[in-house]
């Protein structure tokens, strides 16, 4: 669904996705998972566009949310919309343009902040944690080349967080996956989130892999690039969205669960046990 507002002057998108038709008081949100609570919209310049796709939402200029739930609202464009107009986003930051080159979206046409159109158009953007098939499908087969849809796996992905929400005994599952790797005639790769590749390297490292394992968190949305019947074991916190299942399962992945305990350890048996289930779907 694309929505197109014509000739409204008096409309206003906020970079958290608010559309606010400032003359009669009307305002709706475009998405998002949660929203800023107040708006104001007095006293501010704001520089006017002739034509503007707008996919900004609150939280988008995130790991998750930006891929996931905003870049996909462009799946409606064709590629001369994408190429000669103005697409707006929550945040030009480094990531978000990262990926707005893979999907072919030059630099120059991009703008943040909040802005007023004189046309606008609103693509319907992914769910919170739970884009559709179709978003899913045109994502993926957009920013892979074809030969990393179908090649080689061989080797196991374990990552790594260190800045945020960090496994105290995490020295302990990367001795017992590396091991798993080496008996299973296996590469051993390390997603350590202090030392990432380019986002192209990190997409092909996905694809190769014949296993994923990790703690719940942004770099499994690279789960993108991965191939069908990969196998991924999430350590899953017992309040969590459910957005890596939902995606392993639109992608046709191989999903175990290990629960992730409030003290952020999770049970090395039962992580052993997920392992042995991959290597089973493997055979």
């Amino acid at each position: 669904m694309l929505v197109e507002l014509q000739n409204s002057q008096d409309v206003v998108v906020s970079t958290d996705g608010w559309i606010v038709h400032t003359k009669d008081n009307l305002a709706v949100r475009n998405g998002g998972c949660v929203t800023s609570g107040n708006l104001s919209l007095r006293k501010i310049s704001l520089k006017r566009y002739n034509l503007v796709f707008s996919i900004a939402l609150y939280w988008s200029q995130g790991i998750w949310h930006f891929p996931m739930e905003a870049l996909v609202g462009l799946a409606l464009l064709s590629e001369s919309e994408k190429q000669n107009s103005f697409i707006h986003v929550s945040q030009k930051n480094r990531y978000v343009m990262k990926w707005l080159k893979l999907v072919k979206v030059d630099e120059k046409n991009v703008i943040d902040g909040t802005i007023v159109t004189d046309t606008l158009f609103v693509p319907e953007v992914g769910l919170c944690g739970r884009p559709s098939m179709e978003q899913i499908q045109w994502l993926r087969k957009t920013i892979l080349p074809n030969d990393h849809r179908t090649g080689i796996r061989n080797s196991v992905l374990l990552i790594k967080r260190t800045k945020r929400r960090v496994m105290p005994y995490f020295n302990k599952i990367q001795l017992l996956v590396e091991n798993f790797a080496k008996q299973a005639n296996l590469d051993f790769i390390v997603h350590d989130d202090r030392s990432l590749p380019s986002l192209e390297i990190q997409l092909e490292r996905f694809a190769n892999s014949s296993i994923v394992i990790g703690p719940h968190g942004a770099g499994m949305v690279n789960l993108i690039a991965t191939q069908r019947g990969t196998c991924v074991v999430e350590f899953t916190p017992v309040e969590s969205n459910v957005c890596y299942m939902s995606l392993s399962y639109n992608l046709g992945l191989n999903y175990v669960s290990v629960p992730l305990y409030r003290n952020q350890t999770v049970n090395i048996y039962k992580v052993q046990q997920a392992l042995e289930s991959c290597q089973q779907t493997r055979t």
